[in-house]
């Protein structure tokens, strides 16, 4: 069964993690970390 919503760690350099609770959706997680990630 897949969860409504995920807790995940954001960590931004030199800082303390700061902890979210998302919607286990791509645009949610997509936001979090500022649009899609393409690597080439």
């Amino acid at each position: 069964m897949k969860e409504k919503e995920i807790k995940v760690r954001k960590v931004k350099p030199h800082e303390h993690p700061e902890v979210y609770m998302l919607k286990n959706i791509l645009e949610a997680m997509q936001e979090v970390v500022g649009g899609y990630k393409i690597r080439r």
